[in-house]
Parts: C-alpha cells; sequence; structure tokens
C-alpha cells in the first residue's frame, strides 16, 4: 500500500488526487480512532489543496476533531475555510463549541472577543456581540478591548446605565488623572 500511495502523490494529475482522497477516505473509515484523526487530517489537506475543495475538507477537518477537540491544525483549518467561506455563524458556533475543551483563560478571553466581533462586524448584531463582550468581562474584568468594545455596542443600544458602568470600570483600572481622562474621550 505504501509504493501505491507514493506512485499516486508523484502524480499531479486531478485523477491521481481523487483516487488518494478516495484511498485515504476508505482508510479512515476503517481505521480505529487514534490513528483515523491522522488519516482525516491528511485528506483535509488533500482536498483543500489539490482538490480545492473547500466543502469536504472542511468535513474532513471537523472528522479529526471529533477524535481529538485540541487538534490545532484542524481548529485552524476549520477557522480558516469557515473565515474564507464568509459564514460568521458557523464560526460563531464553532468557536462556542470549541469553547467547552478550553481550559485557559487567555485563550477563552480571545475566543470570546473574536466571537463578539463576528456578531458585530459579521452579522450585524450588537446584541449578541454585547452577550459574548459581557462574558469576557465574567472572566477577566479588567480586560481593556472587552470594555472598549462594550462602549461601543452601549452607544448603539442606547444602553446608558451600562455605558456609565463601563467609563467607571476604565476610570479604576487607570493609573493616573491624566490617563483617566484619556479613556472618556
Amino acid at each position: 500500500q505504501i509504493d501505491g500511495t507514493v506512485q499516486i502523490v508523484g502524480g499531479s494529475s486531478t485523477g491521481r488526487w481523487k483516487d488518494l482522497a478516495q484511498s485515504l477516505l476508505s482508510e479512515a473509515k476503517a481505521s480505529a480512532e487514534p490513528a483515523n484523526g491522522a488519516i482525516w487530517m491528511r485528506l483535509g489537506r488533500v482536498q483543500e489543496t489539490r482538490l480545492n475543495d473547500a466543502h469536504q475538507a472542511l468535513q474532513s477537518y471537523r472528522e479529526v476533531l471529533k477524535v481529538d477537540p485540541s487538534a490545532g491544525p484542524a481548529v485552524e483549518a476549520v477557522v480558516r475555510l469557515l473565515a474564507q467561506q464568509n459564514k460568521p455563524q458557523e464560526l460563531i458556533e464553532f468557536f462556542e463549541g470549541h469553547l467547552k475543551n478550553v481550559n485557559e483563560e487567555n485563550l477563552t478571553v480571545a475566543l470570546l472577543y473574536r466571537m463578539g466581533e463576528l456578531a458585530e462586524d459579521g452579522l450585524g448584531d450588537p446584541k449578541a456581540a454585547r452577550k459574548y463582550f459581557e462574558r469576557i468581562l465574567e472572566v477577566s474584568p479588567s480586560y481593556l478591548p472587552a470594555l472598549e468594545a462594550l462602549e461601543r455596542v452601549y452607544h448603539v443600544g442606547e444602553a446608558w446605565d451600562e455605558l456609565a458602568a463601563v467609563y467607571e470600570q476604565r476610570a479604576l483600572l487607570a493609573e493616573t488623572p491624566a490617563k483617566t481622562a484619556l479613556q472618556y474621550h
């Protein structure tokens, strides 16, 4: 089988890449779980880079994540493909699912912030964005980018009491009176 795989990979025609993809698909479906994550990943790369089939590649990368939810290359591939396909809602849903496997505060904050950006800019939904930015403050109350984002969405939503609370929080975080004044303008 290795000789056959080498021969297929050595070819440059689309037909041979399709043959390789079909072979990898059969192998992934037949193999035991730890091994099939790597096979699904290789299949996704062939589908994405050689066959230009982003839809099938996305499915393959998601299969990797079923085996290993923390597989960094598969996570990056899913995020990249969903972003390229301009699918902000699917990307938000992916991040929501991915958050369940994250135990690191910084990564949680980064994912929530990205979800807020996608909701605000990608979906044009400041209410959804507000929810994500507020969740950041539950994890990291002094995260300035979240406070700045909440300032925007509270202003747009005319949530004046909440906006005043953000200004108070930012004032508490400022080290000097001059920095406090700069935060208000």
